[in-house]
């Protein structure tokens, strides 16, 4: 799985090759920790088995995975091109084994990708291919962030919590109650005059 923008405000997952691997991303994102935000940070290869909850350094996270995927073990590789946006690419293995290649040669495989990703005008030419997709669903957390803003008026990152703080209660993915706010269908404003 590939997100680009990993700690900004436009992070947009580019890519999942399944169902599992996307839930692994969106439960990062869900709670706001994890190996994917560690490499992006540190610029490093973070490797964590997600199966042992009561020893993990990040326990929403390591609890959020036993309950939906079981044991896991995440690998999360920093993207660094030269310039422009970073991210991290993300793979899994289920139960506790390591990743089969040296954290050298996966990072080494991932830059080259990255480096496809992120050249000049790559971004346009995936998104007119295809990707279409993920981008929509991140225009949407935009949107609803700025609704939830109007909302309350809070800041950006006070919303975005908020937003994120529902899908984690909802056991829903924070695109998913983005889409409800943008459509109406939910109101925090409602929500905090009717004392919920």
């Amino acid at each position: 799985m590939a997100t680009i923008g990993y700690l900004s405000d436009i992070r947009t997952t580019l890519c999942a090759t399944d169902d599992l691997a996307a839930a692994v991303e969106g439960l990062q994102e869900l709670v706001g920790e994890g190996p994917g935000y560690d490499a992006a940070i540190s610029g490093h290869l973070v490797t964590c088995y997600l199966g042992d909850v009561r020893h993990s350094r990040w326990t929403q996270l390591a609890q959020a995975m036993w309950d939906e995927l079981r044991d896991v073990t995440v690998f999360a590789i920093p993207i660094r091109p030269r310039a422009g946006l970073s991210g991290v690419v993300t793979v899994y293995t289920s139960h506790r084994r390591p990743l089969g290649v040296s954290g050298e040669s996966a990072s080494l495989l991932v830059q080259g990708v990255g480096g496809a990703l992120f050249a000049e005008g790559g971004e346009q030419r995936a998104s007119a291919e295809g990707l279409r997709e993920p981008w929509t669903s991140r225009i949407v957390v935009h949107q609803a962030t700025g609704m939830v803003m109007a909302q309350l008026g809070i800041s950006a990152d006070d919303a975005l919590s908020l937003l994120r703080s529902r899908a984690y209660a909802s056991e829903a993915e924070v695109a998913t109650v983005a889409r409800q706010v943008v459509d109406r269908e939910l109101s925090f404003a409602d929500a905090t005059a009717g004392g919920d």
